[in-house]
């Protein structure tokens, strides 16, 4: 999803954004800017957004990265390279890292140390990578769930659908169909009294372009992701209570007490990462909304709040992009043991690395 991001001047701190404020009665704009901007940032609401950027921002992409790296490493060891949901976390580990380093050299980097301001073209490619990377992490989310709601679906067809080298070939067309459909960017980005805009342009292909992101950022992956994590939610408690009854008679090996366990945890690990993603990415339409209807530049305290809720907004959409290894390691033992080999790759002996290796290999990649 990438309109929580878009719906705020080119990813810059609002501070360097000159609001233009609008004439009461004529619309047009007031001449007197830099007294606007001077009573818009007496208000504490400007101050603390302007704070969040400032701080909280550097914070994210720093955890982030050193986050998403790790949780790439456990991903592609060889064992979990046969598991296609460890797939999608790989890839969006990348996709996530590669967001979260762009950005903070474009939005804080750049304006923090006033490196040099946004010229057109930087403008165009900014907003056009910021949609297409933040598209390329919905839509692997999105995917991931699917292949985890096939799974229980239809569970007879998972061992030939859901495959690690299926999942590659879905990521890489999720690559390309986010760059194609993330193209108009370059036509709707403008760049306006030096701030980086999108959908700055005032003709109807701005609007539909607008409209049909909206719609499929809001509606579809949102309304999709809902949908499937409710039923594999319902199946994951049907199967528990079955899979209690059986792990009570004598015939069930501790192989397969091992698989279940594994089977679980990661369904756990998907089902917290699709979640959090709709907490911290919702807001975001919410305020997208709020502002097509509230003119954000009405008068200086409707602007500090505007500051406020953009840049709590924004946050939490970067922080998306930077928590899934602390879920990882809240929810996952087996990716908590991983983490530690990271670390301590000569403790392993080849023995535990193949017996591992057998008791995950022995279920349908999807079905762990």
């Amino acid at each position: 999803m990438e309109m929580a991001t878009a719906e705020m001047p080119g990813f810059t701190s609002t501070a360097e954004w000159t609001a233009q404020p609008e004439d009461d009665s004529t619309g047009a704009t007031a001449p007197d800017t830099d007294e606007f901007m001077r009573e818009a940032a007496s208000y504490w609401q400007f101050r603390v957004g302007e704070a969040i950027h400032r701080y909280y921002f550097p914070a994210i992409v720093i955890t982030g990265v050193v986050g998403n790296t790790l949780s790439f490493l456990v991903m592609v060891k060889p064992h979990n390279r046969n598991i296609s949901t460890c797939v999608y976390m790989a890839c969006l580990s990348v996709s996530d890292t590669l967001l979260l380093l762009y950005q903070g050299y474009s939005i804080w980097i750049l304006p923090t140390f006033n490196l040099h301001p946004f010229v057109p073209l930087h403008c165009l490619w900014n907003m056009f990578t910021s949609f297409g990377f933040s598209m390329v992490g919905s839509l692997i989310i999105t995917a991931m769930t699917f292949d985890k709601f096939f799974a229980i679906k239809f569970p007879h067809k998972s061992a030939s659908f859901s495959t690690p080298n299926r999942a590659k070939i879905i990521v890489l067309i999720v690559a390309v169909f986010s760059v194609v459909f993330n193209l108009p960017q370059f036509y709707v980005t403008q760049l306006v009294d030096g701030t980086c805009m999108p959908y700055a342009r005032k003709d109807i292909w701005n609007q539909i372009f607008m409209f049909v992101s909206f719609v499929f950022n809001a509606v579809l992956i949102f309304g999709a992701l809902i949908v499937m994590n409710g039923f594999i939610i319902s199946a994951v408690r049907g199967r528990s209570k079955l899979l209690q009854t059986m792990g009570n008679a004598e015939n069930t090996s501790e192989m397969t007490k091992q698989q279940r366990s594994v089977e679980r945890q990661i369904t756990i690990m998907l089902l917290l990462v699709s979640f959090l993603y709709l907490i911290l990415i919702g807001p975001g339409f919410v305020h997208f909304l709020q502002w097509l209807v509230v003119s954000p530049t009405r008068d200086p305290l409707t602007y500090a709040n505007f500051v406020l809720s953009y840049n709590i907004c924004q946050k939490l959409f970067f922080t998306n992009n930077a928590v899934n290894f602390f879920l990882y390691c809240v929810s996952g033992r087996k990716f908590r043991t991983d983490l530690k080999s990271v670390f301590c790759e000569q403790a392993k002996t080849p023995e535990s690395d193949s017996s591992r290796e057998a008791s995950q290999t022995a279920l349908p990649s999807s079905q762990i």
